[in-house]
């Protein structure tokens, strides 16, 4: 049963008693669900792909928490002990809340479930947030402590392919981008609620010697401007059941992998299909222990997956001249590129 529910059926804030129980809770658009509906998360974590699946899908399982996810999950409470400790302090006015919640607000076109990691309550209402993250590397990705964000570009939200996402990152941002649209999805929630929300903090830790406390201020134009484009996505994916693009989880791969395939190689035409035909030549090209070739290599694998299967054939091909680039997957999932030098008459 529930700990306790604050605010009205659309509009709340509910309390768990146990993780089982929060999990079993578990629907609507988080803020999680969010920036894997906006594709600017790793493709490894989920995408759109991921989202259809979860709701279309007969069979699809969601992923187990891994050594890694656990460990975060436990240097979290330390961090958030921290943080009230030096942020909140004995300003008997404010409390930090760090139970176990989800923020349900019922923006039109879009049931938001957020789950902050604290909230900060002046009296009777929520005047900030908290989001607590433990990377284990990439600390040039995230701003000096006490960096304060009070606008956001908001042309630079768009929705986006998964492919190219490490490419997205520039240095002005403050931190990763799905972490931007966690936090004002959040706020956004919050303020559906009728909680004034002004700021939220994302907590980000290294270890004790470097922790750091981005602030982002109130954007209303941006949680806008998220809103309308989660509210699209939404209802074309989840709504509607059109299946995006399959994302790196090993759930795609799985998914992919089930289908029927013959053993026939499918020629493609170069000048009708001049992407695909690319990416089968940049592979055959490219399959080398090149460090940049490595981070790419995973996006072409999916997408290369994704049409033989869609072709019902293990193997696609392209020729170019006297040389053709043939890219075979086995039912197993081994990918197999080959070269063919072939011979033309006089």
């Amino acid at each position: 049963m529930t700990l306790k529910i604050i605010g009205t059926n659309d509009n709340r804030i509910t309390y768990y008693e146990s993780q089982e129980e929060w999990l079993a809770d578990k629907h609507g658009c988080g803020a999680t669900t969010a920036y894997k509906l906006m594709g600017c998360c790793p493709s490894s974590w989920g995408g759109p792909w991921t989202v259809w699946a979860s709701h279309h899908h007969d069979q699809w399982e969601p992923p187990t928490q891994t050594t890694v996810m656990g460990a975060g999950l436990t240097w979290e409470q330390y961090v958030l002990s921290w943080y009230d400790d030096t942020r909140i302090g004995e300003d008997g006015d404010l409390h930090l809340d760090t139970q176990l919640m989800r923020v349900e607000a019922l923006v039109p076109g879009l049931p938001l479930r957020p789950s902050p990691d604290g909230l900060v309550w002046e009296n009777d209402r929520v005047v900030g947030g908290v989001e607590v993250k433990c990377p284990r590397f990439g600390w040039d990705n995230y701003a000096k402590d006490g960096t304060l964000i009070d606008q956001w570009q908001t042309h630079e939200l768009t929705m986006q392919s998964n492919r190219g996402w490490m490419g997205r990152h520039r240095e002005d941002y403050p931190c990763p981008l799905h972490y931007v649209v966690q936090v004002y999805v959040t706020m956004l929630a919050l303020r559906s609620c009728g909680h004034e929300v002004e700021y939220y903090d994302l907590v980000v830790c290294f270890g004790p010697h470097d922790t750091r406390v981005i602030t982002f201020l109130w954007d209303e134009a941006m949680a806008h401007r998220l809103r309308d484009l989660l509210v699209e996505a939404w209802a074309d994916i989840v709504v509607y059941g059109n299946e995006p693009t399959p994302d790196e989880t090993r759930q795609a791969w799985d998914y992919l992998l089930s289908k029927p395939r013959s053993k026939g190689p499918v020629r493609l035409d170069r000048t009708t299909e001049p992407a695909l035909s690319q990416d089968v030549i940049d592979y055959v090209n490219g399959h080398t222990q090149d460090s940049v070739w490595q981070k790419t290599k995973k996006a072409l694998r999916v997408g290369i997956l994704d049409e033989s299967t869609s072709r019902g054939t293990q193997a696609l091909e392209v020729e170019v001249l006297d040389k053709v680039y043939r890219v075979k997957v086995t039912p197993t999932g081994r990918f197999y590129p080959r070269l063919i030098i072939t011979k033309k008459d006089d």
